[in-house]
């Protein structure tokens, strides 16, 4: 979060919630998340860390919140809203990467 705040983005802790997509979540269902205890909802990272993990790599997640879920406001979906938040947000992300694996090789080597 250091390495995020430096260059100005907003960043949060939170629950990361997987669906599996390839559709939108429903309101119903966000809520019962909510209730369970997330606050973030996604349709990949989870099948990536699993694969990772199962070739024994280390893995960091940086996710981009590109839309409200469903239900959170009257606005319907929109895949083509996704995609243009997304563009938006590579760059910073882009330059978020840079600085975390500068960071990461000046660290010292961890044991395997």
């Amino acid at each position: 979060m250091e390495e995020s705040q430096k260059l100005g983005i907003q960043t949060f802790k939170g629950t990361y919630c997987w669906y599996p997509g390839p559709t939108y979540e429903t309101p119903l269902e966000i809520s019962a998340f909510v209730k369970l205890g997330a606050n973030l909802f996604g349709m990949s990272t989870v099948p990536e860390v699993l694969a990772a993990h199962s070739h024994k790599m280390r893995t960091v997640i940086c996710s981009v919140i590109t839309n409200l879920a469903a239900g959170i406001t009257k606005k319907v979906l929109s895949g083509s809203d996704v995609v243009e938040t997304a563009a938006r947000a590579a760059e910073m992300v882009e330059d978020l990467f840079v600085k975390l694996v500068n960071r990461f090789n000046d660290m010292p080597q961890l044991a395997t």
